[in-house]
């Protein structure tokens, strides 16, 4: 059998995906269903030979009995601790977080409490203020226990780190005890990292190395995390996998060019990648990568070739130990991304372009084979990104309602500028007594940020998903699946056309999003118009309001010229963050002709489109908003719901 590592591990990693969104009962039904099949699989001749299907089967039972192993004896006693109260001894393990509500959020270990099922773990602690004690101080306090979630993909990843339930820190203090550990002294080594560049570089500059060597986006103003998101650069300052890749490529360019031997090269190699691992804090999406790379240096040590589904199968099977770690979005994205690289690419690139007409020029002058290099880099990255960009499509849309079309060209500049700030940053983060060094990291940074802002103010920036689109999706990917089950032999074809519907599509509906008009509805019955000429945010009165807000606006507006609120205290910075100078007192009853059509708000309101508190009725009946938000779109004296 071929690519064995790979069979199973994404055999692993798709039936565990499975088990965190159905859950622990599913996971029952599946583990008999699988036990059977492999039983099947393992009896019947005709199968057997096929040695695919056993190893799946198996693969797929064994996920079943970890998941459910670790739900019980893990998971389930911790969720039990939900809206509880405890006293406990606990101490901080990671950089603390800025929360949307203005507090902070932390990571920490529970040494000892009054309460049973919570010794010895690790929770997401919040606090209105930020906490004084330093990493691995102890703390004596009373905990507030939280709801938690159902299953691991709503935990957006935190089970997957081990953190099955968060508590609302009351008081607390200080204690001047320490805990010993090697993790307490990586902790310390970031902090000093973010302090260096805090002190040396400063500004957005110096926040944005920071975001980009240790993952710390706290020093970085609202407007520019808001920009990257909308710019589609995100993964830029969430250290992962291709930091330490242009870490790691850049030493490695740098030992080529002096002649150094892979025998001498490539453990000096292994050794930043460790280290650069306990820089980012062990995250996840770095280990994974740490493991890829290890095994491909281990086998240039070894002189033999590391098969690239392979390496990713077996990084996938190691991170997925951990029954709960497939469901974070971090896993989810580069998985997608290195199958991107490794299936998709090629079937695009193999459609590029033709350079012939440069056949002439690169038989001419130096100068015309540097055209040559740059032209063909710019069509390679072009499809490379759009290859990334398409394959996370489905994965973004679902957990973000939307993804940045603006970014599948930006990052045909912000990879090379990216390596060149990572690796200046890394070299910089020690060296910056060096002259000109905290000059250099500063202009590149700088330069990165202006492309941001200018990439995110583009009127097409960003692509919000409706149903039809998802539709489409789930169509385009029934088509793909099938054909690769029944026809292989066609799979290009058929992903090919694939990419070019999902690309048509994207560009017609983001061409006609842009010339309606927009009423956004929040699950806690606030709202918002956003036309060409204004925005207007109304019926708002706490944090939970402007939060949602927040993230219905990203992409569409960077200013709000009106706000109508009962809590002018709290929409104090939600205005600061988008540009607003009027805050008007809340009335009892709204009215708004968009487009011809009518908007209102309040009990006596009439209108084609009525809001009260936490329901909306329109032309298809009386709609609860306990559970979702809804997103109409105007134009021409119509409208329609884009998502609910």
């Amino acid at each position: 059998m071929k690519r064995t590592f790979a069979v199973i591990g994404f055999s692993f990693g798709v039936t565990l995906f499975l088990l965190n969104v159905f859950g622990a009962v599913a996971a029952k039904y599946a583990a008999v269903a699988t036990a059977a099949l492999f039983l099947v699989t393992a009896v019947a001749p005709a199968l057997r030979r096929k040695r695919e299907l056993p190893v799946i089967a198996g693969t797929a039972l064994f996920a079943c009995m970890m998941y459910l192993y670790a739900y019980d004896t893990v998971a389930l006693p911790q969720l039990s601790l939900g809206g509880r109260t405890t006293d406990a001894v606990l101490y901080l393990t990671s950089l603390s977080e800025k929360t949307a509500s203005g507090g902070y959020s932390y990571t920490a270990k529970i040494v000892s409490a009054s309460l049973p099922n919570a010794q010895g773990i690790k929770i997401r602690l919040f606090s209105h203020e930020q906490i004084t004690a330093a990493g691995y101080q102890m703390m004596e306090c009373k905990l507030k226990f939280l709801p938690t979630v159902e299953n691991g993909f709503s935990s957006y990843g935190l089970w997957g780190k081990g953190i099955f339930t968060s508590a609302q820190l009351k008081f607390y203090t200080v204690t001047s005890e320490h805990i010993t550990s090697p993790m307490r002294w990586i902790l310390e080594m970031r902090y000093a990292v973010i302090h260096r560049f805090e002190n040396h570089v400063g500004g957005d500059a110096g926040a944005l190395s920071a975001g980009l060597l240790v993952g710390d986006r706290s020093q970085m103003s609202p407007e520019l995390r808001d920009a990257f998101k909308i710019a589609g650069a995100s993964h830029l300052t969430a250290v992962s996998g291709l930091h330490l890749s242009a870490v790691s490529g850049f030493f490695a360019y740098i030992f080529r060019a002096c002649g150094v031997k892979n025998k001498i090269s490539s453990p000096v190699l292994l050794g930043i990648i460790l280290f650069y691992c306990a820089l980012s804090g062990f995250s996840k999406s770095v280990v994974r990568a740490g493991i890829m790379l290890a095994v491909v240096l281990i086998g240039a040590m070894l002189k033999k070739h590391a098969d690239t589904l392979n390496s990713l199968g077996f990084a996938l099977f190691v991170i997925c130990v951990n029954p709960f770690a497939v469901c974070d979005i971090s896993t989810l994205l580069t998985v997608c991304s290195m199958l991107a690289i490794i299936k998709v690419y090629p079937v695009l690139e193999q459609r590029r372009l033709a350079d012939a007409q440069f056949t002439k020029l690169r038989r001419g002058s130096a100068l015309s084979k540097i055209m040559v290099r740059i032209w063909r880099y710019v069509v390679e990255m072009l499809l490379l990104s759009a290859s990334i960009t398409l394959s996370c499509l489905p994965i973004t849309c679902v957990f973000f309602g939307y993804f940045s079309v603006v970014g599948v060209f930006l990052n045909v500049i912000l990879v090379p500028l990216g390596t060149l700030a990572v690796s200046l940053s890394l070299v910089g983060s020690y060296l910056m007594w060096v002259p000109l060094m905290p000059l250099a990291v500063r202009g590149v940074n700088l330069l990165i940020i202006k492309l941001i802002y200018l990439a995110a103010r583009a009127p097409f920036a960003v692509f919000h998903a409706g149903e039809g689109f998802y539709i489409l999706l789930a169509v385009l990917l029934c088509l793909v699946g099938g054909c690769a089950v029944f026809s292989p032999q066609y799979m290009r074809k058929v992903l090919l056309f694939a990419l070019t519907m999902i690309t048509g599509a994207v560009i017609i509906l983001s061409a006609y999003d842009y010339t309606c008009a927009h009423i956004f509805v929040t699950e806690s019955g606030a709202a918002a118009i956003c036309t060409k000429e204004e925005t207007i945010v109304l019926a708002t009165d706490s944090k939970t309001d402007f939060y949602e807000l927040d993230s219905l606006l990203i992409g569409r507006s960077y200013h709000v010229d009106r706000i109508y609120t009962s809590a002018p205290e709290t929409a104090q910075t939600f205005a600061e963050k988008y540009h607003c100078t009027e805050i008007c007192a809340e009335q009892e009853c709204y009215n708004y002709e968009i487009g011809g059509v009518t908007f209102a708000v309040g009990d006596n309101s009439r209108g084609n489109i009525i809001l009260v508190e936490n329901r909306v009725y329109d032309a298809n009946g009386e709609h609860a908003l306990a559970e979702n938000g809804r997103l109409y779109s105007v134009r021409d004296g119509s409208y329609s719901v884009v998502s609910y």
